[in-house]
């Protein structure tokens, strides 16, 4: 199973500002869903908290993995796992091809040493919040796929080494 990162990411790091993205892109928002429908999704509590608050639910059409530490509070539309590798558990159960992780920021970096993928919707314009992408040593990573938007670049890298080396 290949587990791939996305995110949308602004040109300071910035993913997110007191639990919502702090800009709007219907081209990039249709990407995400094209991209990850059908397919599990793995978030943490957070994460899942301002989906669920924008969408009155879960993501449709999408395993929802959801990475907490009070799973008790959940509801029964997800699934919740108090560790990566239950994450990755329930995900490699399901069948699917591919995983995808989509945030919050602890979630990014607690998978990223095992990523395959990065999916980034690299955003040219600087915002302000309080949520960052982790930092990336970029030597590990190869750039495979670039699509260029008005306001942003959708690009796809690849791993192409291990982070314990």
């Amino acid at each position: 199973m290949k587990l791939s990162l996305i995110a949308a990411v602004a040109a300071n790091g910035v993913i997110g500002a007191g639990g919502d993205i702090p800009w709007q892109y219907p081209e990039d928002l249709t990407h995400f869903k094209q991209t990850t429908i059908g397919h599990p999704v793995i978030m943490g509590r957070r994460t899942f908290e301002s989906i669920r608050r924008d969408l009155d639910g879960p993501l449709p059409e999408r395993l929802n993995i959801v990475l907490t530490t009070t799973p008790r509070h959940l509801p029964d539309s997800v699934t919740a796992v108090t560790s990566t590798t239950a994450a990755l558990t329930e995900a490699a159960n399901s069948g699917a091809s591919t995983t995808y992780v989509i945030g919050g920021a602890t979630a990014y970096e607690q998978f990223l040493p095992q990523a395959d993928e990065l999916i980034l919707t690299e955003l040219r314009a600087a915002f302000d919040g309080d949520t960052v992408f982790p930092t990336v040593d970029w030597s590990r990573w190869s750039e495979t796929e670039r699509t260029n938007h008005n306001d942003f670049d959708i690009v796809k890298y690849t791993r192409a080494g291990s982070d314990s080396d």
